[in-house]
């Protein structure tokens, strides 16, 4: 018998959901097929929100939506990946429903912040697509003066600047200026470590984004923030985006700016304590 008879043949993305690697792509197959799965239970992130947020030009529109929409299976994938069944997950930035959606039918208790009321009520119309809606709950509050959960998770996407608008309301992240917004920000991560047990992990999309066409290390300021909260820096995952319109785009920015387009963003994952326990805590995907 050769040494490779006998043995069960272990495929990644069948154990963990998607290959563990640093490099997340959204365009192979089997991400396909499970986006369009969790999308077809009838999410949409999208309401609650203006219909062009991004402020993208009539062509552009016509290649993509005008605001952002986070996408299902990536947040299947971190939710099963950072914690466990019967967790709390906590959302400082909860937006749309499709984390709340899909964190609660995982059987975890999400609970998410969220600064417009308009966007709560769109989000708890959605309430029943997730198979426990008991476990989902979307807080009319701003995360920067009310105190989260407990939780064993903290997982968020922030706005990332001025890059999409939704309100007018002055506590909008994307209504401040630059050190303003770096300000709120940090009180407001600060705020959910704090709540955030130990052992447990932190996980936070970010994006760059430029001002006056200067990138504003957008990402590597979130990093120092979070170390600065005394949290232990665990892993960075890339997540590519589908293109879109980046290559319309890119031309201008090319020729004009001497600028590449961005078709990346990245996960930071953090925790607090020791990462070996947070990883104990959660145990094996199998033996």
């Amino acid at each position: 018998m050769s040494s490779g008879e006998g043995r069960k043949t272990r495929v990644l993305s069948d154990i963990f959901g998607a290959p563990p690697l640093s490099v997340l792509d959204p365009k192979q197959k089997y991400w396909k097929v499970k986006k369009k799965e969790w999308l077809g239970k009838g999410i949409e992130s999208e309401l609650g929100r203006g219909e062009n947020a991004l402020k993208l030009s009539t062509l552009l529109q016509k290649k993509q939506k005008g605001t952002s929409i986070f996408d299902p299976f990536l947040v299947e994938l971190i939710v099963r990946w950072y914690s466990k069944e019967g967790d709390v997950v906590f959302d400082p930035f909860a937006g749309g429903s499709v984390r709340g959606v899909v964190t609660s039918t995982l059987g975890r208790t999400y609970v998410g912040y969220e600064l417009r009321e308009e966007q709560v009520q769109a989000n708890n119309l959605q309430k029943n697509i997730s198979e426990h809606p008991n476990l989902v709950e979307w807080v009319y509050a701003d995360s920067a003066v009310k105190e989260p959960p407990a939780c064993q998770l903290v997982f968020t996407c922030p706005p990332y600047l001025d890059l999409e608008k939704y309100s007018q309301h002055p506590n909008d992240l994307s209504n401040m200026g630059v050190e303003d917004f770096f300000q709120v920000y940090e009180t407001i991560l600060s705020k959910a470590v704090e709540k955030l047990a130990e052992n447990c992990f932190l996980v936070i999309m970010v994006g760059n984004v430029r001002k006056d066409g200067v990138l504003i290390c957008f990402p590597e300021r979130t990093v120092n923030i979070l170390l600065k909260l005394g949290l232990s820096y665990h892993n960075e995952l890339i997540y590519l985006q589908e293109p879109a319109t980046a290559a319309m785009r890119a031309y201008n920015a090319m020729n004009i700016s001497r600028v590449a387009g961005s078709i990346h963003q990245k996960l930071y994952v953090f925790c607090k304590g020791s990462s070996k326990d947070c990883a104990t805590r959660l145990g094996k995907f199998m033996d």
